[in-house]
C-alpha cells in the first residue's frame, strides 16, 4: 500500500500528464465554479463536479440542480493504493496556477483524497489567483458545514444543509501541511492565503512553508502576519524563510508570537538582512515559551 507519491523536478512535462493523477485521487477531476457567491451556489457546484451521484435507478448522473442529493454515494477509483496516499509531492514541475488550483481542489473537496501533506513547492504559482479562489471556497464550505452542524436556521435551505452533512461524513479536512515555497507568489496572494487561516474554521493547517517568494516589508503583510501569529489557529510550522523583512516586520512577528501558545517552529533562514543575534534570541525565547505551554498541557492533560 502506498503511502505517498513524488513526482518531482520534471519541468518540462505538460500539465495534461497530470491529469490521470487528479482522476486516481478524486475519481473525477473536480472543477468547483469559483464564481459561487453562496452555500446553495457552492453545492450546485458540487454535484455538477460528479463527485455525487444518485443510482437509484441505475443510472449513474447527478440529480437536478434544484433538489438535494438523494442516497448519495461517492465513486471510487479502481486504484485503492492511490487513495492510501497521505502524503504528495509534486515540488519542481513549473505547474502554472491553474494546474496547481486543480491539485488543491481535489486534495480539499474530494471525499476520497485522504492527503495530509502536499508539496507543491517551486513551482509557478505567481499571481495565484485560482488557488487562492480554491482556498476561500473551502473556507467558505468549511464556514456554512459549522454553521449547518450547529443547526443554524437562518443559514442555508435544507438541500444546502444535507450537502454539507454529507460532506462532513467523508473528513474533507486531511490537509494538514502545505508548502507553497520558491512560487513567485505575489504578496496580495500571500495575504490572501494567510487571511484564509486566519479564519475561525480557516484550511486547519499545522504546517505552512511560504519560503522563498520575494515577501518583503508591505504594511498589509505585516498587519495580517502578526493577527495570524497572535490568533490559535493550529498552525504549529511556519516557513518565512528566504524571504526580504526589515526590523519593523520581525517586531510584529515577535510581538504576534507573544501571543502565541501554539506555534513551536518559526523558520527565518537566509533573511534578507540576515537577523540580528538580538533579534534572533528574542524569536527563540517565544517560540520556547510556547513549546513550554505546549508540554506544560500535555503533561496535564
Amino acid at each position: 500500500v502506498l503511502s505517498g507519491l513524488a513526482i518531482i523536478n520534471s519541468p518540462y512535462l505538460n500539465a495534461e500528464v497530470f491529469e490521470p493523477l487528479f482522476h486516481l485521487l478524486g475519481g473525477k477531476v473536480l472543477r468547483i465554479d469559483m464564481q459561487a457567491e453562496s452555500a446553495k451556489d457552492l453545492e450546485r457546484s458540487l454535484e455538477g463536479s460528479g463527485f455525487l451521484e444518485d443510482d437509484t435507478n441505475g443510472a449513474n448522473s447527478p440529480p437536478p440542480p434544484s433538489s438535494p442529493p438523494s442516497s448519495p454515494h461517492i465513486t471510487s477509483p479502481s486504484n485503492s493504493a492511490v487513495l492510501s496516499l497521505n502524503w504528495l509531492d509534486l515540488s519542481g514541475n513549473a505547474l502554472p496556477d491553474k494546474e496547481c488550483a486543480n491539485i488543491l481542489t481535489v486534495v480539499l473537496f474530494s471525499p476520497l483524497c485522504h492527503i495530509e501533506s502536499l508539496n507543491l513547492a517551486r513551482n509557478a504559482i505567481g499571481k495565484g489567483k485560482a488557488v487562492v479562489q480554491v482556498l476561500e471556497r473551502y473556507v467558505h464550505y468549511r464556514v456554512n458545514l459549522n454553521a449547518a452542524q450547529a443547526g443554524d436556521e437562518d443559514g442555508d435551505d435544507q438541500g444546502a444543509h444535507s450537502i454539507y452533512e454529507q460532506y462532513d461524513q467523508t473528513n474533507l479536512s486531511a490537509l494538514k501541511s502545505l508548502d507553497l515555497a520558491s512560487n513567485g507568489l505575489r504578496q496580495s496572494t500571500t495575504i490572501a492565503i494567510l487571511n484564509c487561516i486566519n479564519v475561525d474554521v480557516g484550511l486547519s493547517l499545522s504546517s505552512l512553508s511560504i519560503a522563498d517568494n520575494a515577501l518583503n516589508d508591505r504594511k498589509e503583510f505585516k498587519s495580517v502576519l502578526r493577527s495570524l501569529l497572535a490568533r490559535q489557529t493550529g498552525l504549529l510550522e511556519l516557513d518565512l524563510s528566504s524571504n526580504y523583512f526589515n526590523s519593523e516586520t520581525l517586531s510584529s512577528i515577535l510581538f504576534g508570537l507573544l501571543e502565541n501558545a501554539e506555534l513551536c517552529v518559526l523558520k527565518l533562514e537566509n533573511n534578507t538582512p540576515p537577523l540580528t543575534p538580538r533579534e534572533e534570541d528574542e524569536i527563540n525565547g517565544a517560540l520556547m515559551r510556547a513549546k513550554s505551554q505546549k508540554i506544560s498541557m500535555w503533561l496535564l492533560g
